[in-house]
């Protein structure tokens, strides 16, 4: 039977999994842009394939915030620390990430418009809506511990 705890578990995996993809995408970011500029693109100038490296570049350290700050956030709730501040404060870092590559997204896009694919687009929509998101839950976050603790107040 599926329950809670394997659920974490397969959430840790899932993140850790992210962590190694990272890492090789760290490693590999030009070599892939390079493949798929010219393979889907059809684009042969080195102009793209710099513009996509050095954004995706610039997106690597959020990422690896927030997969550092997810990984966190997992583990304290499979240590049954859930609501607490400092999920909050993960969270909130969490979203602040996402907004970053949502600016990130927006500022490139007006710079270089006539270069960038309409996926592009559509990846900073959906770190703006996951931003958004993470948002509402730590605001859920943030009246649980309330009740919480006006509950742990109460005879």
């Amino acid at each position: 039977m599926w329950d809670n705890e394997k659920s974490l578990k397969l959430s840790l995996f899932i993140t850790r999994v992210f962590w190694v993809a990272l890492i090789l995408f760290t490693i590999f970011a030009y070599p892939f842009f390079k493949w798929y500029v010219t393979g889907y693109i059809i684009d042969t100038r080195n102009f793209v394939v710099t513009l996509l490296t050095v954004s995706a570049y610039f997106a690597i350290p959020p990422a690896a915030v927030t997969l550092v700050c997810l990984n966190k956030l997992l583990v304290n709730i499979s240590k049954k620390f859930t609501f607490e501040q400092e999920n909050i404060k993960l969270l909130r870092i969490i979203s602040w990430c996402c907004f970053y590559i949502t600016a990130e997204g927006i500022i490139l896009s007006i710079i270089y418009a006539p270069h960038i694919s309409f996926s592009f687009i559509i990846i900073t929509i959906a770190a703006f809506f996951v931003g958004l998101i993470v948002r509402v839950v730590k605001n859920v976050f943030v009246s649980a511990i309330e009740i919480k603790e006006e509950n742990d107040l109460t005879i």
